[in-house]
This record gives C-alpha cells, sequence and structure tokens, in this order.
C-alpha cells in the first residue's frame, strides 16, 4: 500500500489533506439550507468544467458541462450554496444565453461560444428559486431547491406575478409559468329583471258640443 505522507509530493497542501495522525473536526453546519420558493440574489463563487458520462437509462450524450456554484443570499434567512449544471448542447443554448444576459455578459443570442462562461466567476445576478422533491439514498422523499430560470438585470426583478406557478421543465426545455386567474374583488352583480316599456300617457280628447235638434214637421221635408 502507498504511504502518502506528509512529506509526499503528491501531497500539495498539507492543510487541506490531513494525515493520519491529524484530529478530525465535525462541522456543525452540515445540513442544507432550504429556502423558500422566491427571487434571490446571488454571486458566482466559481465555475468548474467538466465531461458528462451518460448513464443506461440517461436522456442526454455525452457532452462537456459547465458546474455553476452559486452563493444565494436570502436576507434575515440565511445563504446556501446551489450547483447548476449548463450543458454544452444546442438544446441547452437558451439557458446559457439566458445565464449570460442575468450576469450582463454582452454576447449575440443567436451564436455565441460557450467559453464566455469563462467570466462568470465573481459576477452577481438574481434568480427564481422552486422547491423539488427527491428519494434520497435511504428511499425517503427529501426536498431540495432548483433553479428554475435566470433573471434579466433590473428589469425583470419584480416580472413574476403573485398568481404564477412554475412548471419544472423537461430536459432541454425552457421553464413554463402557469398563470392563474385572480379572484375578482368585485361582489357578482344581479341581474335585474326586464320591464316592459311605459306606455305613453293618453291625451283627452276635447268635448265636442251637441247640436241642437229641429223640431219634426209632419209632411215638411
Amino acid at each position: 500500500m502507498t504511504d502518502y505522507t506528509s512529506n509526499s509530493p503528491l501531497i500539495r497542501n498539507p492543510k487541506a489533506c490531513p494525515g493520519w495522525n491529524d484530529e478530525a473536526s465535525v462541522s456543525s453546519d452540515n445540513t442544507r439550507t432550504l429556502l423558500p420558493a422566491g427571487i434571490y440574489p446571488f454571486r458566482v463563487t466559481r465555475m468548474e468544467k467538466g465531461y458528462h458520462e451518460p448513464s443506461a437509462a440517461g436522456k442526454l450524450p455525452a457532452c462537456h458541462k459547465a458546474t455553476l456554484i452559486l452563493e444565494v443570499d436570502a436576507g434575515n434567512t440565511g445563504s446556501a450554496t446551489l450547483n447548476d449544471n449548463i450543458f454544452l448542447l444546442d438544446r441547452f443554448s437558451w439557458k446559457a444565453s439566458a445565464f449570460l444576459r442575468c450576469l450582463d455578459i454582452p454576447h449575440d443570442a443567436q451564436r455565441f461560444r460557450w467559453n464566455l462562461l469563462n467570466e462568470c466567476e465573481g459576477r452577481t445576478g438574481c434568480c427564481e428559486l422552486g422547491i423539488q422533491e427527491y428519494e434520497g439514498r435511504d428511499h425517503k422523499t427529501r426536498r431540495k431547491n432548483v433553479i428554475l430560470r435566470y433573471l434579466e438585470p433590473l428589469t425583470d426583478k419584480s416580472s413574476v406575478p403573485a398568481s404564477a406557478s412554475t412548471v419544472l421543465p423537461a430536459d432541454g426545455e425552457p421553464p413554463r409559468s402557469v398563470l392563474t386567474a385572480a379572484p375578482s374583488a368585485e361582489p357578482p352583480q344581479t341581474a335585474m329583471p326586464v320591464m316592459p316599456p311605459a306606455e305613453p300617457p293618453q291625451t283627452a280628447l276635447p268635448a265636442v258640443p251637441a247640436e241642437p235638434q229641429k223640431p219634426f214637421r209632419k209632411g215638411v221635408f
């Protein structure tokens, strides 16, 4: 067995990689913070380049990917660290473009180079978070935050209506918002009964005086 001691050239940072005789300390903050669904500011702490290896039941082919590590600020609630992947496939180009617009990185939305993602570290933006359920390794249902979409700077921070519920998209599809009809604040109007039209008033005709009758004379016409 190879002995990886602190003097080994394989150990470049002994403080980051403790040895067998060092003490182990357990972090008290070992739980993942679950933030309520909503819109939050974030900062890109780093971007890692990787390669996606498809699984037997996977829907995506083998491809390069960019893993974004985001620090989401929830104010008094605290902060959370989220990871989001952007796969270097044409079907995910809309997501990469939305992410670049969110960080105010100039680019052509119809045609751009993927290496623009190298400029994202240290930049800030706003995103909409949702909550997704999944089955853990212990077969228990758990919940985690997912990024539903990246918002454009300034103009799009308050564009989400209160009556909108976001539907999680399938792989490669942009998110969709389903709007529900807001309840009316006015009371329902009761139909008034239809009244027949009023008849015009009748004008009394003036009385015609009767003509005096002539006395009847026998044999006179």
